[in-house]
């Protein structure tokens, strides 16, 4: 927050020198300055001694309200220490209090608004007013009354709305600038459909809602309230109408209309709510602090280093305890007054004192401290994990925690949270003791609050609270979560007992860079009705909002304050593939959650407000929410990274699994010059390095969903970690060919080959068949991301019995392969699948295939099981991946394109060996594929770069026999990045 609030030059007497009681009259001095023009008599300044101390008098003057009392022990005042901001023109000083034996007082006139102004009060039922229809909604027109039977201020009268009733007030244009705060008085007496306040210009309107069973959904209609107080008493709402309204319609409005609303449409018992006093408040609100600080070079500074001793200058009118909070520009914070520090020389720090009031209202101050020559190189790794949760199925019995300790969640990827400079992630997960779980929430979560120390040992230095779980446990929860982190010293925001104080920026600092970190969430339970809501508005706490509004109010602010802005958004639609930009998601998913939402109301369309808080000024825009993992986009230069997925989660839904760690290294000049991506599995619930093509699977999905987003994440040739191309043309791609021949065998008309999975480590550019004309390509993902059976961070299959089992000795290729054994006379076969269900789309097309080996096997073979739910039920069908192997073989390779039964939109891949005749059957499988199929197109085929295909099939209506296949592979040199591009 910038300061609005300064200490003015035209000051009072000053430099009053206290030797002895006897002195004192005539050692004031009085010095005349161009402002104010204020006389001797009316600054005159004294000083008495007492029993006990001192007392201090000074006359008033009738344009100041307030005065500051300080005192130093220097001649020129550079070590100041405040002692009083009072509204008297005395002070009395104890010497038990403590002073230096000789000093100097100073009083300066604060130029300090006056006491809070009365609210202006737009209309008052005291006056009946005239209330008029609203057309097409006021299906009651004569259910209402306004009568002294109830109210909320002393006029007596109030309005009581008991029909089906929608009622406008004509008032005089009243210009609502952006800051302006709005109360409105409201008691709710019988639940109905909704009831709720509104007002309007001649274009435009905008409903509060604050009681109702209903929720509506539309850009006009504000639901914060809705479900949050009680009824049968009065509550004051306070609505920050400046913002609400200049966030939606871009303007700011003259208020010609109020609106109040009872709507009774579909209850069988009419609700009835009362509407009293409507003032505009804005200048009756509380102050905020003032913050003024000064440095001084210390003598004692060392060759390579040098100390600053720093001096505040703070107060509140309305708040007699602030806090302080230093953050030194290095890393380094403090909580002392006038703190003392040591920096490293030849540096730029950016210092930031923080003053939070008693009531949270809190003000900020940045200025740099400059050693020059600047030599010292300014640069942070900064990164970045998905959704974070330590309770639920890790606190169970015998859970993970409780078996191997919290630290095991998070030791496989240290790597890249511990040793990095700063790292943030999103906690989904109250830490509390709190036992009221919210009314309606299907989900709740929480942990106990020891389990802290997870991410304390993890190297996290922040994480935002800004989520649909913050409020699991009501305000008591979110209060001591909080409190967890604070006293392990964990930086948070996005949560508070206001929206303003859920929304107030939080700084991190390294090597003289200074981060703004700021939190918000969409996901108010409003679009599922789950009452009460859980964003924070000006009257109740939760987390801060996400729309426009809210980014007007504190991006531009918060880039003036620090050197770079990173926003944390919890937003968009659970299990989506991709971020909404112009309208609903087309993406297929028959089961949603608690918070499956398609469409989004057109101020959150995901991607278009993400580029607008860039377009304010962020440097770098984090989302969580959808549980998977989304696409980056590069807009405008900066990073936008749409989905990390999950981190740390007990979900058991397979596309749930793959994750990524955000590594951004920022430069102090630049900005993030370099956006490193790391593949991760959350294996068995915890977060492990993905190697080998797991990597590489994981790391091509998200470079074809990322370059739908207009950018290029680049995994190069080898390498197990990808890179954001913020430039496309400074980098040189590099082209190979390949041919390949491959067998042809009758499809219905056509002759077809088999999957062909291409051998080359890039990205598919071009097919082109050699042997005549005719031909048709298509190009096939990879859906199954273990199928190799290799050690590479995964370990999806089911191996539950002594006859199912890795070898490490028998293989296609890599190093291992499933092994299933079945000894006679063992009536039952023996099977092994994936784990977790895969999604299927009855919009695309797939094949399974893969390599079976055999030793004196029974009906060996690969099937597909369908499934209509991710979990439970009962199988929809089996169906066979080609005919089964018997006896003894080497690698055969089996394949087949799926006939998917209606209503299944799972399926998992079953490994399937029976009982021999007579002694031990034996069966291996290897390099086991789930391939989605794009469309069939004509030859010569090309593909965008880069992309996720890995299996390319080509057709004839002719028999060829074979088809010579030549493919080019795009990548990026790695040779000529390893100067610019840190992957490891």
């Amino acid at each position: 927050m910038h300061l609005t609030m300064n200490r003015t030059p035209y000051l009072v007497p000053r430099l009053i020198t206290f030797v002895a009681v006897a002195l004192v009259s005539t050692l004031m001095a009085q010095e005349r300055y161009p402002f104010g023009r204020l006389d001797e008599q009316s600054t005159t300044l004294s000083i008495l001694r007492t029993e006990d101390g001192f007392s201090l008098h000074w006359n008033n003057v009738d344009t100041l309200h307030f005065w500051c009392v300080t005192f130093s022990t220097a001649l020129d005042m550079s070590n100041l220490d405040t002692l009083s901001i009072t509204s008297d023109t005395f002070y009395v000083h104890h010497d038990s209090e403590g002073l230096f034996d000789f000093g100097y007082f100073r009083v300066d006139p604060i130029d300090a608004p006056p006491p809070v102004l009365a609210p202006d009060t737009i209309l008052s039922f005291a006056n009946v007013p005239v209330l008029m229809s609203i057309p097409g909604e006021d299906i009651e027109p004569s259910g209402f009354t306004v009568d002294d039977t109830d109210s909320f201020d002393a006029n007596g009268m109030s309005l009581q709305m008991h029909g089906n009733t929608w009622k406008r007030h004509i008032i005089q244009p009243h210009r609502v600038d952006s800051t302006d705060v709005w109360s409105v008085a409201a008691k709710l007496i019988q639940l109905g459909e909704v009831h709720a306040f509104g007002i309007a210009d001649s274009a435009n309107f905008l409903y509060y809602v604050f009681w109702g069973k209903e929720a509506p959904q539309s850009l006009n209609w504000i639901t914060t309230y809705e479900g949050y107080f009680d009824s049968l008493e009065w509550v004051d709402f306070l609505l920050p109408v400046g913002e609400d309204w200049q966030g939606r319609f871009g303007y700011a409005p003259n208020i010609t209309e109020l609106r109040f609303v009872n709507d009774n449409d579909t209850v069988s018992i009419d609700g009835v709510v009362r509407y009293d006093e409507i003032r505009d408040v804005t200048n009756a609100l509380p102050l905020v602090p003032h913050v003024e600080f000064s440095w001084t070079r210390l003598p004692d500074s060392e060759p390579d280093s040098f100390r600053i001793a720093f001096r505040s200058f703070i107060y509140d009118l309305d708040s007699p305890e602030l806090r302080l909070n230093w953050d030194f520009g290095d890393g380094s914070r403090s909580a002392q007054i006038n703190p003392e520090h040591s920096f490293r020389s030849n540096g730029r720090y950016p210092v930031t004192l923080s003053v939070s009031a008693q009531d949270g209202r809190c003000v900020w101050l940045t200025q740099a401290i400059v050693d020059s020559p600047v030599t010292e190189s300014r640069e942070a790794w900064f990164s970045f994990t998905g959704d974070v949760i330590l309770g639920r199925g890790y606190e169970n019995n015998n859970g993970i925690i409780e078996s191997w300790g919290v630290d095991t969640i998070f030791a496989p990827t240290l790597q890249w949270t511990g040793e990095a400079d700063l790292c943030c992630m999103n906690l989904e997960c109250p830490f509390t003791t709190a036992t009221v779980r919210h009314p309606t929430k299907g989900i709740v979560f929480k942990s106990r609050p020891e389990n802290v120390a997870g991410l304390v040992n993890a190297g996290v230095d922040f994480v935002t609270l800004a989520n649909n779980h913050v409020y699991d446990y009501l305000e008591a929860g979110m209060l001591e979560t909080m409190a967890v982190l604070d006293s392990v010293g964990i930086v948070h925001n996005g949560s508070g007992m206001n929206d303003e104080l859920a929304r107030q920026v939080r700084f991190l600092s390294h090597d003289g860079i200074s981060f703004a970190m700021l939190s918000f969430s969409d996901r108010t339970g409003s679009y599922n009705n789950v009452q009460p809501f859980l964003d924070a508005g000006r009257s109740r706490p939760g987390f801060a909002m996400w729309n426009r509004a809210a980014i007007d109010a504190t991006v531009s602010e918060a880039a003036a304050l620090s050197d770079y802005v990173i926003i944390n958004t919890h937003s968009g639609s659970e299990y989506s593939l991709e971020p909404l930009l112009n309208g609903p998601s087309d993406i297929f998913d028959p089961l949603g959650d608690e918070d499956m939402l398609f469409e989004l109301i057109p101020d959150t369309l995901e991607r278009q407000i993400r580029q607008y808080a860039i377009d304010m000024g962020a440097e770098l825009v984090i989302a969580h929410h959808p549980h998977i993992i989304q696409g980056f986009e590069v807009y405008n230069g900066k990073l936008i990274a749409h989905s990390l997925g999950n981190f740390v989660f007990d979900l058991n839904y397979a596309e749930t699994m793959p994750s990524l760690v955000l590594r951004t290294h920022f430069d102090g000049a630049d900005g993030v010059d370099q956006a490193i991506v790391h593949p991760v599995y959350i294996n068995h619930w915890i977060p492990q390095p993905a190697r080998g093509d797991l990597a590489r699977n994981i790391l091509d999905y998200e470079s074809e969903m990322s370059r739908r987003l207009n950018t290029w994440l680049i995994r190069p040739a080898g390498a197990d970690s990808a890179f954001v191309v913020f430039d496309t043309a400074s980098v040189n791609r590099v082209s190979s060919d390949m041919i390949d021949t491959v067998e042809l065998r009758q499809e219905g008309s056509w002759f077809t080959s088999a999957p062909f999975k291409l051998s080359a480590d890039g990205y598919v550019q071009s097919v082109v068949v050699q042997n005549g004309a005719g031909w048709q390509v298509r190009f096939g993902r990879e859906r199954l991301y273990s199928g190799n059976k290799e050690d590479e961070g995964a370990s999806d299959w089911l191996l539950n019995s002594a006859d199912e089992t890795y070898d490490s000795t028998t293989f296609r290729s890599g190093a291992r392969s499933i092994r299933l054994r079945r000894t006679f006379p063992n009536p039952q076969n023996v099977v092994c699948n994936n784990e977790y269900r895969l999604p299927i789309s009855p919009f695309q097309t797939y094949s399974v295939c893969g390599w079976i080996r055999t030793q004196n096997a029974n009906n060996a073979l690969l099937q597909a099981q369908y499934w209509s739910g991710r979990s439970g039920g009962t199988a929809i069908s089996i169906e066979d991946i080609g005919t089964g192997l018997n006896g003894t073989s080497d690698w055969v390779f089996r394949d087949a394109q799926l006939i998917v039964p209606a209503n299944a939109y799972f399926v998992v891949i079953r490994e399937v060996l029976n009982t021999p005749p007579s002694g031990t059957g034996y069966a291996w499988f290897d390099d086991i594929a789930l391939v989605q199929w794009d469309a069939w197109s004509d030859a010569p085929a090309s593909a965008a770069f880069p992309n996720d295909y890995h299996y390319v099939q080509v057709r004839n209506s002719v028999n060829h026999g074979t088809a010579i296949i030549e493919y080019t592979v795009d990548n990026i040199g790695i040779a000529e990045l390893e100067a610019q591009i840190d992957l490891r």
